[in-house]
């Protein structure tokens, strides 16, 4: 995802007040050699956005519920 259309979405969905749990990963997390050039790394980003990210949601959803039954 370009950030122009991540801004794009948080502007249009959400409040600047409103609080919400953000991720991102860039190039530097993964390619600490700089294996790839910029359309390298876009290809790479566009496959990882067809993730499924249903274990991401479980896992924060388990650390809500461990948060609220503290």
């Amino acid at each position: 995802m370009k950030v122009a259309d991540l801004i794009k979405h948080l502007q249009t969905e959400y409040q600047p007040d409103d609080v919400i749990v953000a991720a991102w990963w860039e190039q530097s997390f993964f390619d600490e050699n700089n294996d790839l050039n910029a359309e390298g790394w876009a290809d790479v980003a566009e496959h990882m956005e067809d993730h499924d990210w249903w274990r991401t949601h479980e896992i924060l959803n388990d650390l809500y519920t461990d948060y609220l039954e503290r």
